[in-house]
C-alpha cells in the first residue's frame, strides 16, 4: 500500500518511474524498511519522539484531504478520474452501497490501521504519569476521534466522487 502510493506520486511528479513500476515499489519498500529498522535500533526513547512527527504528518494529510475536497476538479483529467467536487446528486447516488469487486480483506486493509493506532497508544503506557486514569481516557478519545475522522472522510469522499 505505502510503496505503491509513493510510486504513483513519483510517476505523477516526474512523468515516469525511475526504473520500472515494480522495481520502484521494491526500492521504496527497502528504503522504508531500512528507516524503520534504524528507528528500532536507535531505541524506544527516540521512537516515542518520532511518534509526534508522525502524528503531525498524519494531521497535515487529513487537512490536505479536507481542503482538497473543497477545491474541486482543476482539469478534465481529474473529472475523468471521478473527482467532481461537492454535488448533491453525487451524494444521493453514493448513499446506497454498490459493491464492485470489494472483498472482506480489501475493506479490512483500510480500517485495520485505525485499530492498530488505538492500540499503539496503550503500548506507550510506560511514559504516562498515571496510566490507570490516562489509558481509559486516551483510548476512548482515540476511538471517538478516529470514528469521527473516518465518518467525515467517508462523507466527503461520497459527496465529491
Amino acid at each position: 500500500g505505502f510503496s505503491e502510493t509513493v510510486r504513483d506520486l513519483i510517476i505523477d511528479t516526474t512523468g515516469g518511474p525511475f526504473t520500472d513500476e515494480l522495481n520502484d515499489v521494491r526500492i521504496v519498500g527497502c528504503i522504508t524498511v531500512t528507516l524503520l529498522l534504524g528507528i528500532a535500533l536507535i531505541g524506544l526513547d527516540w521512537e516515542a519522539r518520532a511518534q509526534v512527527v508522525l502524528l503531525f504528518i498524519l494531521v497535515v494529510a487529513v487537512i490536505n484531504f479536507v481542503v482538497g475536497t473543497f477545491i474541486g476538479p482543476k482539469n478534465l483529467r481529474e473529472e475523468t478520474e471521478g473527482f467532481l467536487g461537492y454535488q448533491a446528486g453525487i451524494y444521493i447516488e453514493n448513499w446506497y452501497p454498490v459493491f464492485q469487486g470489494e472483498t472482506f480483506f480489501s475493506v479490512f486493509a483500510i480500517f485495520f490501521p485505525a485499530a492498530t493506532g488505538i492500540l499503539a497508544g496503550a503500548n506507550l503506557s510506560g511514559d504516562l504519569k498515571d496510566p490507570s486514569k490516562a489509558l481509559p481516557k486516551g483510548t476512548l478519545w482515540s476511538i471517538a476521534i478516529s470514528s469521527l475522522v473516518y465518518i467525515a472522510m467517508a462523507w466527503m469522499a461520497g459527496s465529491c466522487a
